[in-house]
């Protein structure tokens, strides 16, 4: 009968048995199924084990049905606490999640966002999402980016931003116990000058929105297709002067008379209506600025002090 010796890394004999019988190989058997609980469990403060070992190969691919995003929103964060402790900072592995997922709980960008700005707007989603025809994805960044014709909103134009990321308006904390209750979806919240805007999810779409053409002379039946591109062209929301009908009060007898847009609202657009003022424009104000050679001033919805060739005070309404 030969001898068996398992050996730790000095060599002192950990466990020695006969090599025959049904006994050694049911030791054998037993020995084996321990150093597997010892190397992927997590029971003690020894085990730092690589993601790559305890973790499924899809772990940390992002459009993968094992990625782990996936995974905390179907089966909630209990599994996760267990090794990386419950703040998530590392625990027994000595693998905080904030090495990956941005600088703390307070970081917008730790989940969702940070590809090109640190305001958290995607992409990338919550599952990966990059590409722009994707809801989770869609205009954000046409909306949070300054653009020629606007300035670039802030997220609670349309979203609850929380002061930290674990704030309960936030983050659903059923994912600490129990697969989550929660659809994932970010909650709709209009704080800003546009209140009366409608989302419509199965759509992809918003309506009545101010923004894209709800307001006095607007095209208030705009509906802009959150996954499309090019939605925003100068007379996509209002009329250009084309068609005065569509445009409210007396600017449809000014464009009749041909005065152009810039010739009253000088510091937002041009002659060739660009738009030259974003600042100005979709601000939820009316910004009235005549041209240096029309003069004129305009107080109290009433205009007056025109140069020759338009006409004296007049009250707009």
């Amino acid at each position: 009968m030969k001898d068996i010796t398992a050996k730790s890394e000095t060599s002192r004999p950990l466990l020695s048995v006969e090599s025959s019988g049904f006994m050694s190989r049911s030791v054998l058997a037993l020995i084996s199924l321990g150093l597997v609980v010892v190397f992927l469990g997590c029971d003690s403060e020894e085990n730092s084990i690589p993601w790559s070992t305890y973790h499924p190969p899809v772990w940390m691919t992002t459009q993968a049905e094992g990625f782990h995003g996936t995974d905390v929103l179907t089966n909630g964060l209990k599994d996760c606490l267990k090794c990386h402790d419950n703040d998530l900072t590392g625990g027994i592995t000595e693998v905080s999640c904030f090495e990956c997922h941005g600088s703390g709980q307070d970081n917008c960008v730790a989940c969702h966002g940070g590809f090109r700005d640190n305001t958290g707007a995607p992409p990338p989603g919550l599952r990966g999402e990059v590409a722009p025809d994707t809801r989770a994805v869609g205009a954000h960044q046409a909306h949070t980016v300054d653009a020629t014709i606007f300035t670039g909103m802030a997220c609670v134009a349309c979203h609850i931003v929380p002061e930290v990321s674990w704030d309960s308006a936030h983050f659903d904390y059923s994912l600490f116990e129990e697969p989550s209750r929660i659809d994932s979806i970010a909650e709709v919240t209009w704080n800003s000058i546009d209140t009366t805007v409608m989302w419509n999810r199965g759509a992809n779409s918003c309506f009545n929105s101010y923004c894209h053409g709800n307001f006095t002379g607007g095209f208030f039946t705009n509906t802009p297709y959150w996954i499309g591109a090019d939605q925003a062209a100068c007379g996509s929301c209002h009329d250009v002067g084309a068609n005065p009908g569509f445009i409210d009060r007396l600017h449809s007898s000014h464009a009749r008379s041909n005065v152009g847009c810039e010739q009253c609202h000088a510091t937002v657009v041009d002659a060739d209506l660009e738009v030259i003022g974003p600042a100005y424009h979709v601000d939820g104000l009316k910004t009235i600025e005549f041209q240096i050679d029309s003069g004129g001033v305009f107080i109290d919805r009433t205009c007056s002090d025109l140069s020759v060739g338009c006409h004296e005070a007049r009250d707009w309404n």
